[in-house]
């Protein structure tokens, strides 16, 4: 499926593909590694603190 997407989407003139993935997803991150995709950066969430001794909330919005 994701090589087929690939090369629709180079039909459609597209020269890059990305796709995001847990650093967790050892089994994706295989099949990624196989299909040619490499890891370019790393990412982390940073929430909101809600300023009470290092808590962290999230609203949802």
């Amino acid at each position: 499926m994701i090589e087929a997407l690939a090369a629709w989407g180079a039909g459609h003139g597209a020269e890059t593909a990305y796709l995001q993935v847990a650093e967790a997803n050892a089994a994706a991150i295989g099949l990624y590694d196989r299909l040619g995709f490499r890891t370019l950066y790393r990412y982390h969430y940073r929430l909101p603190s809600t300023g009470r001794c290092g808590r962290r909330a999230y609203s949802g919005e």
